[in-house]
């Protein structure tokens, strides 16, 4: 409203928004855009965008995978590296290449911790 207040119908959306954030902020303070981006999101492929820091590489969902993330994109992703859901239960998540595809294994219950329609990855450099 013009002195500043948010209606009720308003308030709802912008406190899941700032929940979002509290958890999922790292992969969008501070970072940077990372402009390559997958060709392809057929196939079994996961609809997604990256960002990144010097220290970190963050995979954000903007669809919810399917047993697991899936991207062509060329990703700085190495062994010895770590991956975690952003929200999600702290816990370490397998992952793997394979003929040019990243998969990310995340269980319904990781993603279900997640309210939102995005789900923010973090690729820790090892």
């Amino acid at each position: 409203m013009q002195d500043g207040t948010v209606i009720p119908e308003e308030r709802g959306p912008l406190l899941e928004v700032g929940a979002g954030l509290n958890h999922s902020g790292n992969a969008i303070y501070n970072t940077r855009p990372w402009f390559v981006q997958p060709a392809d999101t057929t196939a079994g492929l996961t609809d997604v965008r990256f960002t990144t820091t010097e220290t970190a590489f963050y995979i954000i969902a903007v669809s919810r995978p399917s047993e697991s993330l899936k991207t062509v994109a060329p990703v700085p992703v190495m062994e010895g590296d770590k991956i975690f859901l952003l929200g999600g239960s702290g816990t370490q998540l397998a992952w793997s290449i394979n003929d040019g595809v990243l998969s990310v294994n995340v269980s319904d219950h990781e993603l279900d911790m997640i309210n939102l329609p995005a789900w923010a990855f973090e690729v820790v450099y090892g």
